[in-house]
């Protein structure tokens, strides 16, 4: 097939016709080599392609030449409708750069091309936290992954051993603990750890080394966010020394421990009331609430506030009662706190008040001994306090507990000669509400260390049991699980590995007991070639077209190069439709070949791309037809022979004039056998008529090997026609005989009857038309007559049939008066004989 791609020439353009450039590949590669990168076609409205009758100049430019560098110009050639342009780039990165094309007469066209090095090339470190999000507890650790990729974030070897530095950005919140490491020879990454303060906040660990791309990952430390503060004491109080609950809790009334010291301020609206000896109070780093003493002096309504900075500030109502000296009728129990964290410590978490028949406390003058039980020990442990006592003159003592698993227990106190009471405690764990997993970039043909992570809300939420989780993929053929880990309780994070298979995304499912399952989309990356992308200029019939195949790492968008040779095979599933080249040759550090095809039909084919360790690729290749026309003309379609008729080839493209186009004749007659198109798609010819039928033949060559072609028929008439005009029978005469000229008009008349001849037509016999026969075939008798044909002799015959009704009337009726006078007579002499006799 030829591969030329020559052109020339410029013209006017059909409003519906436009340019279209197409970048012939997913990424160009900037290796400074030049790549056949862009097409550059002419289609119509709907985008399909057309050929120009003309050629055409087109005009190139880039917007940053200094990415990627084209030709000025390029042409297509007329009768043709696409160039390939090539294009250079050098980046050490992906970048993006507008390409314009514009020509005379049309609509100039632009397209964003991407250009930037094949993938393999170590360019620059990955770096990942695992987790990457911690508690705010002193000493957390996550492993800090460090990975070698190239432009694309594919993972790939080092080609020798790499020093890699990192430090974080703020200390304060977290540190590495190695600030040097080595990716040795041959591997993709290496680790180490980073160490967190116990301060809430973010910190970014970022790793340098020579010649590659630094990178950086953020850690952050982050726990339930304090909202507010809560205050709790009976509402009703005596006068004595007691105790204020404070507690710090998030927006939801739940406890939170404070990753800094927290310092609140309480106040009373009334001193004379009640008072604070001390009026701030600081909860340390790690706790969430604290007992503050509290004196209640005289009887009355004081409201207690406390502040601390951004915290929701609360007010609590209690009313101090003189000691009414009524004997002692229940107890009342209390929880402090709306609900406890479990945290396995030990809380001073209720109070119990002695009151009277009113409900109002009072004070007993002996100890009073009050048991407590609870209804789930697993839950609430209160077996430090299974007894606890008032002491004599008090009205009030705590009972202290241990939180141990989430839930609500029942707490009854009971004394000897009063009332039981008995009241809720919460204990509360937050729940995890989502998992996933955390992974560095994953090689195929490779493993990784990765995360489970639990979490609520963004932060990280601890396990109250030993998990074990289970990891199914989607597809193992592109990633699996290596093991199922077990989570212990009280983490929140698990390490596992993953390898990955083959090039792909793919979900992997995480579930554990008692938790949300997780779907989680992971890709497995490669560096080395493993498809390939197609790109082909849409075919006309008869039209060589480049088909442009590149090698392409497993994401389908990086070109991606070898130091082996890559043999394809290509096939097209109907050779007679699309002819394609057995085989494609990609030499070793090159991404791609351009090879030539040929549409032959108009049909649909399927063209398949095939290499040992690719992917597969089939395309489906449906050519257009040919929108180039011949048609041949004459002034009349019939001549008289030995006359001189002009013929006209016209040749258009898309209903338009190609000029220069060589049209081949053949045909008895004419007086060339090739002549050339002018500026109006015409060339003619000059044909020497015979008599009858002249037959034209006309062809003309496009494309690569296509044929046009064209026929005329022109009919030779006869100068001078003889014209004989018969009746049957013969002795029937009828004017019209003669000599005519070609389409000449002649009146025929045939008399409706005619006498017969003889003694028939005496006694009435007589012919009657019926019919003309010959020339013409009609019941009239009267016609006109046009001479034509390729007959030289005309003859018109006019046909009649006998009639001898009336020969029979003239012969039947003197019988008829014979035989009646006859019977007169013979009755009239029969009369005369009887009567003769008679006498």
């Amino acid at each position: 097939m030829s591969q030329s791609l020559l052109i020339v020439g410029q013209s006017a353009t059909p409003a519906e016709l436009k340019l279209d450039i197409k970048q012939t590949m997913p990424s160009i590669p900037s290796d400074g080599k030049p790549h056949p990168a862009f097409s550059i076609s002419i289609v119509d409205s709907t985008g399909k392609p057309k050929a120009l009758p003309y050629s055409l100049n087109i005009t190139i430019s880039s917007s940053d030449e200094r990415i990627i560098q084209v030709p000025k110009t390029a042409t297509i050639k007329s009768t043709y409708y696409y160039v390939i342009i090539n294009a250079t780039s050098s980046v050490i990165e992906s970048k993006q750069v507008e390409i314009t094309v514009s020509a005379s007469g049309f609509q100039s066209a632009k397209i964003t091309a991407t250009t930037g090095p094949p993938a393999g090339t170590p360019q620059a470190l990955k770096v990942t936290i695992l987790p990457n999000t911690l508690l705010p507890i002193e000493a957390g650790e996550s492993d800090v992954i460090v990975t070698i990729v190239d432009s694309y974030g594919n993972p790939t070897k080092a080609r020798s051993d790499i020093s890699v530095s990192l430090f974080s950005s703020d200390l304060k919140i977290a540190n590495v603990l190695n600030k040097n490491i080595v990716i040795t020879t041959g591997s993709i990454s290496a680790k180490t750890k980073v160490i967190t303060t116990g301060f809430e906040g973010s910190s970014t660990i970022t790793a340098t080394s020579l010649n590659l791309k630094t990178d950086s990952a953020t850690i952050n430390v982050k726990g339930p966010k304090p909202a507010k503060i809560y205050l709790f004491a009976p509402a009703n109080q005596a006068i004595e020394w007691t105790e204020l609950f404070v507690g710090i809790l998030d927006s939801n009334n739940k406890p939170v421990k404070l990753v800094t010291p927290m310092t609140i301020t309480l106040y009373s609206s009334d001193t004379t009331i009640l008072y604070f000896p001390t009026r701030t109070i600081t909860i340390p780093a790690g706790e969430w609430s604290a007992m503050v003493e509290m004196r209640c002096i005289n009887p009355g309504q004081a409201y207690v506030y406390a502040s601390s900075t951004d915290l929701q500030s609360p007010t609590l109502s209690l009313r101090v009662y003189a000691d009414s000296g009524n004997e002692p009728k229940s107890l009342k129990i209390y929880s402090f706190a709306p609900s406890y964290p479990v945290d396995g410590k030990l809380y001073q978490a209720l109070i119990v008040q002695i009151v009277d028949a009113q409900g109002l406390p009072t004070k007993y003058w002996l100890n009073k001994i009050i048991d407590v039980t609870t209804t789930s020990k697993a839950t609430f442990d209160t077996s430090t306090n299974t007894t606890v006592k008032i002491m004599s003159g008090d009205c009030s003592t705590t009972i202290w507990g241990i939180p141990l698993v989430p839930g609500e227990v029942t707490i009854t106190v009971v004394a000897q000669d009063v009332l039981k009471a008995e009241t809720k405690v919460t204990c509360y764990a937050p729940i995890p509400t989502s998992v996933t997993i955390q992974a560095p970039p994953i090689p195929a043909g490779g493993e990784v260390e990765a995360c489970i992570l639990t979490t609520a809300s963004g932060i990280p939420v601890a396990v109250q049991q030993d998990t074990q989780f289970l990891l199914s993929s989607a597809d193992t053929g592109v990633i699996e699980s290596v093991e199922s880990p077990i989570m212990e309780k009280k983490n929140y994070y698990v390490y596992t590995t993953l390898k990955g298979n083959a090039p792909g995304k793919k979900d992997m499912t995480v579930s554990g007991s008692g938790l949300p399952s997780a779907k989680i989309s992971l890709t497995v990356l490669e560096t080395k070639p493993s498809t390939f992308h197609l790109y082909y200029v849409k075919p006309i019939v008869n039209y060589n077209f480049p088909m442009i195949v590149q090698l392409t790492s497993s994401d389908g968008k990086t070109a991606a190069v070898t130091t082996d040779i890559i043999e394809i095979n290509m096939a097209s599933s109907n050779i007679t439709n699309v002819e394609v080249p057995a085989t494609i040759t990609i030499n070793p550090e090159t991404t791609e070949a351009m090879v030539f095809s040929k549409g032959l039909g108009t049909k649909t084919s399927t063209v398949t791309l095939q290499s040992e360790d690719f992917k597969s690729l089939t395309t489906q290749i449906t050519p257009v037809p040919p929108n180039l026309v011949l048609i041949l003309t004459s002034l009349k379609s019939q001549y008289k022979e030995a006359e001189v008729a002009t013929i006209k080839a016209t040749v258009t493209l898309d209903g338009n004039p190609v000029e220069g186009m060589k049209v081949s004749w053949t045909g008895n007659g004419l007086t060339h056998t090739e002549t050339t198109t002018g500026a109006d798609g015409i060339a003619q010819n000059t044909l020497m008529i015979r008599a009858g039928s002249n037959k034209i033949d006309a062809s003309i060559n496009f494309g690569d090997g296509g044929v046009e072609k064209a026929s005329k028929t022109i009919t030779g008439i006869i100068g001078v026609y003889n014209l004989q005009v018969l009746g049957n029978p013969s002795y029937i005469k009828i004017s019209g005989t003669g000599s005519y000229q070609y389409e000449e008009r002649v009146y025929l008349e045939a008399p409706t009857q005619v006498g017969m001849e003889g003694i028939f037509g005496i006694l009435g016999g007589k012919y009657v038309f019926r019919q003309w026969t010959g020339f013409i075939q009609s019941e009239n008798n009267v016609e006109t007559l046009t001479i034509s044909g390729l007959s030289k002799n005309i003859t018109v015959t006019a046909v009649y049939v006998e009639d001898y009704f009336m020969m029979i009337i003239t012969i039947a009726v003197p019988l008829l008066l014979i035989i009646i006078g006859a019977y007169i007579y013979y009755t009239r002499y029969r009369r005369t004989i009887v009567i003769k006799s008679n006498v």
